[in-house]
């Protein structure tokens, strides 16, 4: 299958994203074996430039909240895999839930 357009690619990432949500309950929490990172364009402060900026996944509530720190060290718990602007990050969740790379999370 051949996607050519960025809405042909924007709809495959969509599909990627429900198939992530559909594997868990609303309330249910995982913690990732392996952390990783994500990329959040964010604006240089220095000169208002564009830059790509880390953000380390280390949970994920509901299937589809990311849950991690910014490069600076900020917590964020509410970046949502419908709002990641790369496809292959999305397909990397996608596989490692998919390999069961995770353990579920108790009530805490």
């Amino acid at each position: 299958m051949k996607y050519n357009t960025r809405e042909d690619v924007q709809n495959l990432k969509i599909k990627f994203c429900n198939e992530i949500e559909n594997l868990f309950q609303n309330d249910e929490t995982i913690e990732f074996n392996n952390p990783f990172a994500v990329y959040l364009t964010e604006e240089n402060t220095y000169d208002n430039s564009v830059v790509k900026a880390p953000f380390i996944v280390k949970r994920m509530t509901g299937g589809k909240f990311l849950e991690g720190n910014t490069s600076s060290g900020e917590y964020l718990d509410d970046l949502s895999t419908y709002d990641l602007e790369d496809i292959v990050e999305v397909a990397y969740i996608l596989d490692t839930v998919g390999d069961k790379q995770y353990k579920i999370l108790q009530d805490e």
